[in-house]
């Protein structure tokens, strides 16, 4: 039991000591430490869990990382893209709203569409596609998503006329 504290220990550690290196690397000061600590209602970085503290230093890598910032930008996305464009071909999984769907949920759907992007960029794997494979993704599947929503529409339009207006 003692072994695991202290590993607990020594992790917390680690992790304040890259939460202050990454304030400084992103050129944070007292004040902006002061209101990311308020926004976890705290009062010391001492009194951060580790789930936070590594919350934390992942926004904040990501700033201090900005080409990773871009990339994840262009992830996000092309899952976005992908996700209207199946909601727009009636796939099931994607009729829910997105805000409504639990954790499992928005998990299944995030790995269904990275699977389809594998598929469109034939076979590789979704974080291996450079800034512009991912643009043009997201560019196909938005438009596509477009597409399909304009077909639906038009179908929807000759179904109420249909029902609307005699032969």
């Amino acid at each position: 039991m003692r072994d695991m504290q202290t590993f607990m220990e020594t992790q917390q550690k680690q992790l304040l000591k890259k939460f202050h290196t990454l304030l400084n690397k992103c050129g944070i000061g007292q004040d902006g430490k002061e209101a990311i600590l308020a926004s976890y209602g705290v009062e010391s970085s001492r009194d951060l869990t580790a789930k936070e503290l590594l919350d934390i230093c992942d926004k904040l890598s990501m700033r201090a990382n900005k080409a990773l910032a871009e990339m994840n930008k262009w992830r996000n996305r092309v899952i976005a893209a992908i996700s209207a464009y199946h909601m727009e071909m009636g796939e099931e999984m994607f009729q829910k709203k997105y805000e409504e769907c639990t954790e499992t949920e928005k998990e299944q759907r995030r790995k269904y569409a990275r699977g389809t992007a594998k598929k469109a960029s034939k076979g590789k794997d979704f974080y291996d596609l450079t800034v512009k494979e991912l643009q043009g993704l997201y560019g196909t599947f938005t438009k596509n998503a477009k597409f399909a929503r304009n077909v639906n529409e038009m179908r929807h339009k000759d179904f109420l006329n249909k029902r609307t207006c005699p032969n």
